[in-house]
């Protein structure tokens, strides 16, 4: 993006002006007694298009505080789904997310999901983006674990470098899935 400054308007990579979001939706998901559920909004362009994951109301009545029950990632799982997803079925718990779609030239968006399962740390590999003009929106973590110990679900994402997306975690106990964007501009 540059910045004219005779007019002071943004242009795009085509040169364009731009306006940058050309549209947001916003909503919740409810996972009651289901692991995942979803979510139908107007069509968007994936490749052009980030949601992010609001937070959860993760101490509903009946979720027990455990994190397979409470902890929740969502997907923008194609053109007009969002999907919100969990490791149990007990509980009822509600996932707000919105949907950002920018304007054409403006980004492009690479996803993919994480398991770091007996191990600290797992990576993925993306198509080589310029890491000084890209960063990573995380859609959330859920996990599963044989016990209350919420750190053994806890992780963190690195853009490691121009192809790789790495998650870590404390310990190599028990499961954690990270859902992750790679947004360029």
């Amino acid at each position: 993006m540059r910045r004219s400054r005779s007019l002071g308007v943004f242009r795009n990579k085509l040169g364009n002006p731009s306006r940058l979001v050309e549209s947001i939706q916003r909503g919740t998901i409810t996972l009651a007694g289901v692991d995942d559920a979803t979510a139908t909004i107007t069509a968007v362009d994936p490749n052009r298009s980030v949601v992010m994951n609001l937070g959860n109301d993760s101490v509903a009545a009946n979720s027990g505080q455990r994190p397979e029950r409470a902890f929740t990632n969502v997907t923008l799982t194609d053109a007009t789904t969002v999907t919100a997803a969990r490791e149990a079925t007990s509980g009822t718990v509600v996932l707000s997310y919105v949907v950002i779609q920018y304007e054409v030239g403006t980004i492009s968006v690479q996803r993919g999901e994480l398991i770091v399962n007996g191990a600290t740390s797992n990576t993925a590999t993306i198509n080589s983006v310029d890491v000084a003009r890209s960063y990573i929106v995380p859609g959330g973590i859920r996990g599963n674990t044989s016990s209350a110990l919420w750190d053994r679900t806890q992780l963190y994402l690195v853009l490691t470098n121009l192809t790789t997306v790495t998650a870590t975690k404390n310990t190599a106990t028990d499961e954690a899935k990270a859902v992750y964007q790679v947004v360029s501009w």
